[in-house]
């Protein structure tokens, strides 16, 4: 947790005698049906290699119940092919069955095996059967992958146990709100590595060995444990140093994270980690993803390490649930989609770290921009399903109940209870639906007491961004997001639970700015707001817009070969401290539309924006807009010299025939 928003499915061919299944091409390699072969005619407890891995199972029986059984086949396959997602296609013919399984449950049973096989974590995304006719041969064919948890129990809620305060009382008051109210434990161990005991294959001692031994007394009895380990430092970039801020050792100064020694060290780390709290779930990069944004070039050097632990450490644990986390708000830009597309998709899963309200500091960094809530997270958790089938794991999330100011960094973030409970609900419903692992919420409680202590060490005003993202506030009274957690753990709406059909988002609300400081909009609920438009064509406020309830500015023109324009007078005084520019908007033909914020002395910066037939979310941070070379002066951006906003349409100039309407909503500078 610092300055920075921030599929298991096991899949091999399989052939059975009397199931022949066909080979699946996965994104490193194809598997042969002769790969992996069962026998269902011998005793299920003899094991044995068959070219090159197979099973006897019993007579007549599929070991579907077999867990034994299956984490050993699992072992053996993840040593010969890895995790390769693919199409499975399972075939059987009743001719090799035994005697009295010649029916139509037998078949579904043969597709479950299959599934099963697939680490037991697999649903059949569709399901197409070409033939019931039990006297030939069944087929089903469908998307394999880890779309359902295992354990059945999943998703889980939970917390970690970060305390309000540096006083017992606060660490013991923590733990009573959150060991009832949830269902996993999260260890996150953000503050350096002991390198000198992991160099030298000791036990993990002094205080970091005294710190682990309390945390171990510590984890609730029944809670699932998530062990998250941060092999870089807060930077998200660097090694990280010693704990405490002690400096790397002599021998890692200046090593790659592809060290051989690097790499040995932080096994040694991973593999104590395991042994001490059990974990059923293990981060071993938190927030690393982000390196493939801060420095892309050493992004095959932490490729290197993950691979070289993960690898080593399936071999030891071959059920243990091993990932990196991501920030949501990086991975969402395409460049860094791509580049960390290959190691995704080794992970078990996809742990993520995020906070929709920290959008700001998000674009800062080059982040796409986040809608208002609820689309801050409706919008991102709808591209996870697009990105990938891995199963997602919410590492560390929270919403804050308080605006944010940090003038040093000139962040400004918004929040408030009714937002956070929104928020929690949300996490509930989509947790259920895409069957998520599991989901961390950061903080129990505020923790002011915690930041005036801290006021006056250097960047200690970056804590403000979580400072109040707590279910309770300073003095322990509860927020309203607190009764939606406590539904969200008890199964929450029975509507909600995941049914595994897709579930249309709700619409996306435009949020109300109007009465923020430093914030200007343009809901086009006034007349007032409308724009004015170049002769001959029309304007004017409708009931429509990207929400129910909301309204729009219709835009209706004609080509005729030259610009359309539309132009609105701005208030400057409301808009000194305002960053971006965002709006809504959807055009009845696709195009580009020219917007054109002007200062006072004439200078002018621009963007080319593509409008298309479905409600779209824009937002641009003012100083990335191009400055228009013939109205240049000091070509930088005074937004207390904003004096109005232009939209435009040159397609007319470039041949462009026809009428086109364009609807405008929300117009918000921020």
């Amino acid at each position: 947790m610092n300055m920075r928003l921030g599929m298991a499915g096991l899949m091999f061919g399989i052939s059975l005698l009397g199931c022949a299944v066909s080979p699946i091409a996965g994104p490193e390699r194809s598997i042969s049906k002769d790969n992996f072969l069962i026998s269902q005619l011998a005793p299920a407890e003899r094991y044995e290699e068959l070219g090159p891995v197979g099973v006897e199972a019993a007579s007549g029986l599929f070991p579907v119940s077999d867990s034994t059984l299956h984490k050993r086949l699992r072992k053996e396959a993840l040593k010969l092919y890895g995790r390769v997602d693919g199409v499975i296609r399972v075939t059987y013919s009743h001719k090799t069955f035994a005697p009295g399984l010649l029916d139509w449950e037998q078949g579904r049973r043969v597709e479950g095996i299959a599934v099963r096989f697939l680490e037991g974590t697999v649903s059949m995304e569709s399901e197409r059967v070409t033939s019931k006719d039990t006297s030939n041969a069944v087929t089903f064919t469908g998307t394999a992958w880890a779309g359902k948890p295992d354990p059945e129990d999943a998703p889980y809620f939970g917390f970690t146990p970060f305390p309000y305060d540096f006083t017992l009382e606060a660490v013991t008051r923590t733990r009573e709100i959150i060991v009832p109210h949830s269902t996993l434990y999260a260890l996150h161990f953000d503050d350096g590595v002991p390198w000198d005991d992991l160099l030298a294959d000791r036990v993990i001692s002094g205080k970091a060995g005294e710190k682990w031994d309390d945390e171990v007394r510590r984890i609730p009895k029944g809670h699932v444990v998530y062990v998250g380990l941060a092999p870089l430092a807060t930077d998200r970039k660097s090694l990280v140093g010693g704990l405490d801020g002690t400096p790397l050792p002599k021998e890692l100064q200046g090593a790659g994270l592809d060290n051989p020694t690097v790499k040995e060290a932080y096994l040694r780390y991973a593999r104590q980690a395991v042994e001490k709290f059990h974990p059923k779930f293990l981060n071993v990069g938190i927030e690393a993803g982000e390196l493939a944004r801060n420095d892309p070039t050493r992004w095959p050097q932490f490729e290197a390490l993950f691979d070289y632990v993960y690898s080593r450490l399936k071999e030891e644990y071959p059920d243990l649930w091993i990932g990196i986390s991501f920030g949501l708000g990086s991975l969402r830009r395409p460049d860094v989609a791509e580049r960390v597309k290959p190691l995704v998709e080794k992970c078990d899963y996809l742990g993520l770290s995020f906070y929709p309200y920290t959008s700001s500091f998000g674009e800062a960094m080059g982040d796409p921009p986040l809608p208002a809530a609820p689309g801050a997270w409706r919008e991102p958790f709808e591209w996870l399903r697009g990105y990938t089938r891995k199963p997602v794991a919410i590492c560390e999330t929270g919403y804050t109940t308080r605006d944010i100011s940090i003038p040093t960094y000139g962040l400004k973030m918004y929040g408030d209870e009714k937002t956070q409970a929104d928020y929690v609900r949300d996490l509930g419903r989509f947790a259920r639906r895409d069957g998520w692992l599991f989901v961390t919420w950061f903080l129990a409680v505020d923790y002011d007491a915690l930041f005036e202590k801290m006021s006056g060490v250097p960047g200690s005003e970056a804590n403000l961004i979580w400072r109040n993202i707590g279910f309770f506030d300073s003095s322990l009274r509860p927020k309203l997001g607190w009764e939606e957690w406590r539904a969200v753990l008890a199964g929450g709406p029975k509507d909600d639970v995941d049914s595994g059909a897709r579930h249309e988002p709700a619409p996306l609300v435009p949020q109300t700015r109007q009465d923020r400081p430093g914030s200007f909009q343009l809901d086009f609920s006034k007349a007032a707001d409308v724009f004015t438009v170049s002769p001959g064509t029309s304007v004017t406020a409708v009931s429509e817009g990207p929400a129910v309830g909301t309204t729009s500015m219709q835009w209706n023109y004609h080509y005729q070969g030259q610009w359309i324009w539309a132009v609105k007078p701005l208030p400057s005084d409301r808009l000194r401290d305002a960053r971006t520019l965002g709006f809504w908007a959807r055009s009845d033909r696709d195009g580009q539309v020219f917007v054109q914020v002007e200062e006072s002395g004439g200078e002018a910066f621009f963007v080319m924006v593509p409008v298309g037939a479905e409600w779209k979310r824009f937002e641009y941070p003012l100083n990335d807009l191009s400055v228009d070379e013939k109205k240049r002066q000091d070509g930088r951006l005074d937004a207390s010299r904003i004096s109005n906003i232009l939209l435009a349409d040159e397609a007319g100039v470039k041949g462009a025939a026809g009428s086109r309407t364009i609807w405008i909503a929300d117009v918000v500078f921020e």
